[in-house]
C-alpha cells in the first residue's frame, strides 16, 4: 500500500476524463454521494470509454454504469494492493505494492505478471503512464522504467534524475512531454525518458510535488507547499493557493480538469474548485460528511468522482 516517506504520499495520478471538456465555467455546488464501492482505500483509476477501473487495497474494481455498481476483477493478481493503472491499446497495466506489474487484455478478467527487467528489490510500482507506444513505470525506490513492447520487458530511464536522493511521487504525460513530481520538485523529459531536466523556477527548493493536471494552456502542480501553476512550455511557476487550506495543515494529493474548472483533492480538507486558473478556490464538500482524505479525482460522463481513504473510504461521485 502507499507509504509515507518524509511527508509524501505515493502514487497520485493526474485526473482523467472520458468525454470532451465542455469549456464551461458554470460548475458549482457539487452534491456528493457515496457509491456502492465501500470499505477499500482507493489507490488509482483508469477510464476506458464508459468503463471505470479502480485500483484499491482490495484489488481492481470495474464499473460500466458510471459507478452505480462495481465488480471485482482481480483474478491472477497475487498482490491485491493496486497502486497504479494504465492502458495501452487493449492492454491494461496494474502496478502493485510488492508484486510488480500485471497485465490484462480482457478488461481485467485475468491478469498475468510482466516484470522482466524490473529490479527484484523494487518495493512497489507507484505510477504508470503511457506516452505513445511507451509505458512508463515509477518504482518507490529505484526510479523510472520504460517498456516499448507492451510490457514484455522493462529498462531503466533515469539519466538526470538523482534517484539515490529523491523519490518519484507522480508521473504525467502532457503532449509528448513526461513530467515527474518528486520529493525535490518537477523534472521533465521531452525524449521519452532518455534524459530528464529539473524545471523548478518559482518552486522552493525541496518542495514535494504530489500531483499534476493541465487545461490546455496551463500546467498545475499540487505540492505539500500549496498549488503552483505555469504556462505550458514556459515552466515558470507561480503559487496559486488563495482560498486553499494552509499547506502546513494539508497537501494537494490529486487534481482533475473539466474545461476551465480545476478540482483539487486535499488530504484532510476535501475537494476544492477553481474556475480562474487557480487564482482563487472554494470548497465543494457538500455531502462528503467525514470523508476529507481525497486521494483520487477523475471525471467520466456527467459525473466527477472522488476516491477516499480513512473514514467513509471508497468512491464518491457528484453530478457536474
Amino acid at each position: 500500500m502507499k507509504k509515507l516517506i518524509l511527508i509524501c504520499i505515493i502514487n497520485i495520478i493526474i485526473g482523467f476524463s472520458c468525454r470532451k471538456d465542455n469549456n464551461s465555467n458554470s460548475i458549482q455546488n457539487l452534491q456528493w454521494q457515496q457509491t456502492s464501492l465501500l470499505n477499500c482505500n482507493v489507490e488509482s483509476s483508469l477510464i476506458s470509454g464508459n468503463n471505470i477501473f479502480i485500483g484499491s487495497d482490495h484489488g481492481v474494481y470495474l464499473s460500466s454504469d458510471f459507478g452505480s455498481t462495481w465488480t471485482n476483477v482481480s483474478t491472477g493478481l497475487n498482490n491485491q494492493t493496486v497502486d497504479a493503472l494504465a492502458m495501452n491499446g487493449n492492454t491494461i497495466f496494474a502496478g502493485t505494492y510488492g508484486g510488480g506489474i500485471f497485465i490484462s487484455s480482457n478488461k481485467g478478467q485475468l491478469w498475468t505478471a510482466a516484470n522482466k527487467g524490473l529490479p527484484s528489490n523494487a518495493s512497489g510500482i507507484n505510477v504508470l503512464v503511457v506516452n505513445g507506444n511507451n509505458i512508463f513505470a515509477s518504482t518507490v525506490d529505484t526510479g523510472i522504467f520504460v517498456s516499448s513492447n507492451n510490457g514484455s520487458s522493462w529498462s531503466a530511464v533515469n539519466n538526470g534524475l538523482p534517484v539515490s536522493s529523491i523519490q518519484i511521487n507522480t508521473l504525467a504525460t502532457i503532449g509528448n512531454t513526461i513530467f515527474a513530481g518528486t520529493t525535490d520538485g518537477v523534472f521533465l523529459s521531452a525524449n521519452n525518458g532518455v534524459s530528464w531536466d529539473s524545471v523548478n523556477t518559482g518552486i522552493p527548493y525541496g518542495t514535494c510535488v504530489m500531483s499534476f493536471t493541465a487545461n490546455g494552456s496551463y500546467i498545475f502542480a499540487g505540492t505539500t507547499e500549496g498549488l503552483y501553476v505555469s504556462p505550458i512550455r514556459a515552466y515558470n511557476w507561480t503559487k496559486a493557493s488563495y482560498g486553499l487550506p494552509p499547506a502546513n495543515v494539508s497537501f494537494i494529493s490529486t487534481m482533475a480538469v473539466n474545461g476551465y474548472n480545476v478540482f483539487a483533492g486535499i488530504n484532510g480538507s476535501g475537494i476544492y474548485l477553481s474556475s480562474n486558473n487557480g487564482h482563487s478556490w472554494t470548497a465543494e464538500n457538500t455531502g462528503l460528511a467525514n470523508c476529507t482524505d481525497i486521494f483520487m479525482l477523475f471525471i467520466c460522463g456527467p459525473y466527477i468522482f472522488g476516491g477516499s481513504w480513512g473514514d467513509d473510504m471508497g468512491i464518491w461521485r457528484s453530478p457536474l
